[in-house]
């Protein structure tokens, strides 16, 4: 047991001494996110004094019941929950790539003016910096422009209801345009990512369209035919086959006929550190929207660009 006042290195090394396995997590997150290692290190540490060092402990061992730790195994629906629920994961997310939003801030000011073509966004610079905080830049990749609006018409009589899948924050549902006649569900599992998802649509005048609700993605609560579009952001690296299917059979049971889903699949990141359990290939994404199916309703390829080779549109395609 780790007890008195050390320095926070001093705390880091007993921590990774019972637990060594830490040290090859954060090897990974290292190079994952392309941070030097002292860097990821020291951000960690600073995530352990944060969350207190008897929770990390305990994360720790909780980790290594599950079979995560030592070798940063994570396989299974259990083991992606267990990661996404300790606070190890949190420090992550919260210290090492400052994934959350300021409750506080606008995001209106943060999200890039649209691309008009795939072209431009391969070649055209972020707006912020690459030492930005990891929030601001994954907010320049929403290319809803390109991928989403262009295939969507107005129904007549009613609002376009869409549904953000495993919204988090909301970084998808608060890039959209925010047009009249427009509702999006936001739904993810997390409590505490939607409480900040229901802040930062209050700064940016979002809270009437934008319907933050918590649910399990692969069994939405919705009727039948009830949502026009789907955005899915850093999902379907995430889930076992299983689950995955079950995703891709409750969007195909809740879309209206002619339903538009846009979808960002990170191809080829492998890596159980941060949950990504799919190593995921073009070809591999085409045959698993290809295979789905609900009834009647299918999948039907609509629009992709080698240029941007993460994003994908797709259309529910099937009889009412």
């Amino acid at each position: 047991m780790i007890t008195g006042v050390l320095p926070r290195e001093d705390v880091a090394l007993r921590l990774y001494q019972i637990h060594p396995g830490l040290i090859t997590y954060t090897r990974a997150l290292s190079d994952f996110f392309g941070l030097p290692l002292d860097i990821a290190q020291q951000r960690y540490w600073m995530g352990i004094e944060r969350v207190g060092i008897r929770q990390a402990v305990s994360a720790c061992g909780e980790w290594e019941r599950a079979g995560i730790l030592p070798d940063i195994r994570c396989e299974t629906d259990s083991q992606v929950r267990t990661m996404w629920s300790s606070p190890l994961f949190d420090i992550m997310l919260t210290d090492v790539v400052n994934y959350y939003p300021p409750a506080s801030v606008d995001l209106r000011q943060y999200v890039p003016p649209p691309c008009s073509s795939p072209v431009e966004w391969a070649f055209r610079r972020s707006p912020v910096h690459r030492d930005a905080p990891y929030w601001q830049r994954i907010l320049c990749a929403i290319l809803s422009g390109l991928y989403l609006d262009p295939f969507l018409a107005a129904p007549a009589g009613r609002e376009t209801v869409g549904c953000d899948l495993a919204c988090g924050w909301g970084r998808a549902c608060l890039s959209l345009p925010n047009r009249q006649g427009r509702r999006i569900y936001a739904c993810d599992f997390g409590q505490r990512t939607l409480d900040l998802l229901s802040q930062l649509a209050r700064n940016c005048a979002r809270s009437e369209n934008v319907l933050p609700t918590r649910c399990d993605v692969t069994r939405l609560p919705f009727p039948p035919d009830f949502f026009d579009f789907f955005v899915a952001f850093d999902i379907f690296e995430h889930l076992p086959t299983d689950s995955r299917e079950s995703l891709l059979c409750e969007v195909l049971r809740c879309a209206r006929p002619g339903a538009v889903v846009y979808a960002e699949i990170p191809l080829h990141s492998y890596c159980p550190a941060v949950t990504h359990i799919q190593d995921l290939s073009l070809e591999r994404v085409s045959a698993i929207f290809a295979e789905a199916g609900w009834q009647r309703k299918r999948y039907s390829p609509l629009y992709h660009s080698p240029h941007v080779p993460d994003h994908f549109a797709f259309r529910v395609t099937g009889a009412w």
